[in-house]
């Protein structure tokens, strides 16, 4: 329903869907033109930041402030690029394109003590934010609180991929899945956000589906984070509006038009990392 993501009753979600499409393959057209212009060797995180992530999300409503200054938490400094500044301050983190070391590496050309996805999970772990994002302008990730640090959980938007091939179905799921009026607009209130309610359904009925999990309480839950991953493919088994693509069933994009907010697996470039 347009109410859900902000806009007009008179508005169409899809129509809002595909002008997003099309100025965020402008702002993907500028930032590739940019980085043609770089010495070889720069990281690109500026460009990164202003050229192509931050108006990127600003088309899902994100209001994103840069942060000069690490965050201080148990005598550790967070050294996060962004916040939310209209979604719980929650933390956004954006490196460079060409920063070799990508989200899952410690970059050896910093002093930086962890990777960049593994510094905003251990925030997120410590700090009264629910949710963030980390990207690298290659790929952008929704992380949740977890006390599992072993394996990484997440969900995962490739968008190298989405604006190389065209993909307008995958931006689709992109923009229902992350846009703005998805993630809590305060800490208190975080579990009456659509994703998070999702995600607690998602624990509440996954005993159902053959997983023989434990009961666990509908209140915030740190070590229920992994579910987040396996919500996109349990949303995507509990309807009969879906097709199979390989070993996946994805959710039609007739469906998905219909839904305030749409979870599932796809074959393009959006998918879970499972725990």
């Amino acid at each position: 329903m347009p109410i859900d993501f902000g806009f007009d009753s008179s508005s169409k979600v899809k129509d809002e869907i595909a002008r997003a499409w099309a100025d965020a393959q402008d702002y993907w057209r500028i930032f590739q033109r940019k980085l043609e212009n770089l010495k070889p060797d720069s990281a690109a995180t500026t460009e990164t930041r202003q050229q192509w992530i931050v108006p990127l999300l600003g088309l899902l409503g994100y209001q994103l402030e840069y942060q000069p200054k690490g965050t201080e938490l148990n005598g550790k400094i967070y050294n996060i690029s962004h916040i939310a500044s209209n979604r719980s301050q929650a933390p956004v983190q954006i490196i460079g394109y060409r920063e070799p070391a990508g989200l899952d590496r410690k970059p050896e050309r910093s002093n930086l003590r962890m990777s960049a996805h593994a510094i905003v999970q251990e925030f997120l772990n410590l700090n009264d934010q629910l949710y963030g994002l980390v990207t690298n302008g290659r790929v952008l990730r929704l992380l949740r609180d977890s006390s599992r640090l072993i394996k990484l959980s997440y969900l995962e938007f490739d968008l190298d991929r989405i604006f190389t091939d065209g993909l307008f179905t995958d931006f689709a799921i992109l923009y229902r899945l992350l846009h703005t009026t998805r993630l809590p607009v305060t800490n208190d209130s975080a579990a009456e956000s659509l994703i998070e309610r999702y995600h607690q359904d998602t624990i509440e009925q996954e005993p159902a589906y053959g997983r023989g999990c434990a009961q666990q309480s509908p209140k915030r839950s740190k070590s229920s984070a992994p579910a987040l991953s396996r919500t996109l493919k349990l949303f995507a088994a509990r309807t009969d509006r879906c097709r199979r693509v390989g070993a996946h069933r994805v959710l039609q994009p007739s469906a998905a038009a219909h839904l305030p907010l749409t979870i599932l697996e796809c074959s393009g470039g959006a998918r879970a990392n499972f725990s």
